[in-house]
């Protein structure tokens, strides 16, 4: 069977044939089934909570369906300012470098600030730069630091999304659908139709990505 990879949605209603890693929050239980990710997002900080969300992540990333931290990052336009999301956010890079896990990061307005994170503390794990909106240049910026770009809800409805995602380097994309009502299977379809690909192609190109990045096989 050919999968459908999503490396990230916020519920658990999956398709038969996907396998998706599900964004939990500290507080969320631990998933019984299937992959997640762990993370404190930077909407949802709460400093008098951090000690304990953050001794949460940790123990998340124990299990060993946790392959990912995240959804973590920097966001330029919440009301937290990011000065006080900086730490919170290496912190847990820090957690992923001594768990050896990737990171699946929201970023807003602070590409910049990430990648010089990721450079400062030596983060070697792969990064994911989910929800990607942006121009070529900086997916390209984002590649050529090693770093990883996922497509989902917005590739779905933006016009210059198809044209960028044909430019890029496949070996560093997934797709995703997010909190969306989108289908796994319909973001596949619009990402293959983009690169004149079968669909068959192109998950099995997301899979060997995937596999290379969460260290999961099916």
């Amino acid at each position: 069977m050919n999968y459908f990879y999503n490396i990230h949605r916020h519920n658990a209603d999956l398709l038969s044939n996907e396998i998706a890693v599900v964004n939990n929050y500290p507080k969320d239980p631990i998933p019984q089934t299937g992959l997640f990710s762990c993370g404190i997002h930077p909407w949802y900080i709460e400093e008098q909570n951090l000690t304990s969300d953050l001794q949460a992540v940790e123990q998340a990333l124990k299990n060993p369906s946790c392959v990912a931290l995240g959804e973590c990052g920097l966001d330029n336009r919440v009301e937290t300012e990011l000065a006080k999301q900086q730490p919170i956010f290496e912190a847990q890079l820090e957690l992923a470098k001594q768990y050896q896990k990737p990171v699946i990061v929201h970023c807003v307005g602070a590409y910049a600030e990430v990648l010089s994170a990721k450079k400062r503390l030596q983060f070697k794990q792969a990064v994911v730069f989910h929800g990607f909106s942006k121009n070529l240049a900086l997916a390209q910026q984002l590649q050529n630091a090693d770093c990883y770009v996922s497509f989902g809800k917005y590739l779905m409805t933006q016009e210059h999304l198809p044209a960028i995602l044909k430019e890029l380097n496949l070996q560093r994309i997934f797709l995703e659908t997010d909190s969306s009502d989108y289908l796994i299977s319909e973001v596949y379809a619009k990402a293959a139709t983009a690169l004149e690909l079968e669909v068959t192609d192109l998950q099995e190109l997301i899979q060997n990505n995937f596999q290379t990045v969460f260290k999961e096989e099916k």
